[in-house]
Order: structure tokens, then C-alpha cells, then sequence
């Protein structure tokens, strides 16, 4: 619970955002069968659109960058699709907290493996 709260609190970084577009694929992946589990980003955008955030698909596929390149986003011809047995029981804020707290020296081994 603390690490949702940090989440939501840095707003310099549109965490909040971040994790409602994380949340939505998450859904996605829980929910839908394989096939239907991607999305892309003017969908994305669009149930984004539906809530307060203003966000259009090329902001949503510049933050997708982020989580691609840690492992909980998949990526193929441009839809994603979140992973679910990246992220385990680990709840997504937690998840979400220690990748942007790890070092980045540690983050661009983790990319590189």
C-alpha cells in the first residue's frame, strides 16, 4: 500500500497515469482470452479518455516505452499486452515502485539479459 501511495504522489513523472494505463492492460491480460489481451495504443487511449485523463495514443505509446523495456509490457506490431507471469503475486504499485527506484546501472543489465 505505501508504494501505490508514493506512485500516486509523483506527479512530476505522470506516475498516476502510468499506473491506470498498467491496471488497463492488466485487466485486459486477467480477463480476455490471449488473442483479444492486446491493445493498441489508440484503445489505450481511448479508455483513458473515458476517465479524466486527457492522453492521446503517441503519449500512451511514449510511456509504454518505460514498461516494455522492464519486462511487464509485451510488445508486437505496435499493440502490447501486459505479462502477467512477469509481475507473479507481487501487487503492480510494488511492482511498478522497485523498477523505477532501481539503480539504473541494475536497470540496464536487467535490460540486457
Amino acid at each position: 500500500m505505501k508504494c501505490h501511495h508514493l506512485l500516486k504522489s509523483a506527479k512530476k513523472r505522470r506516475m498516476e497515469v502510468s499506473h491506470l494505463l498498467l491496471c488497463i492492460l492488466k485487466h485486459r491480460a486477467t480477463y480476455f482470452s490471449k488473442k483479444e489481451s492486446w491493445m493498441g495504443a489508440n484503445l489505450i487511449a481511448e479508455y483513458m479518455g473515458r476517465t479524466t485523463r486527457k492522453i492521446n495514443s503517441k503519449q500512451v505509446s511514449s510511456m509504454l516505452k518505460r514498461w516494455v523495456a522492464s519486462g511487464l509490457v509485451e510488445s508486437k506490431n505496435r499493440e502490447y499486452r501486459f505479462n502477467l507471469k512477469k509481475l507473479g503475486k507481487t501487487p503492480l504499485g510494488k511492482a511498478m515502485y522497485d523498477w523505477l527506484t532501481l539503480p539504473y546501472a541494475e536497470r540496464i543489465a536487467f535490460q540486457q539479459t
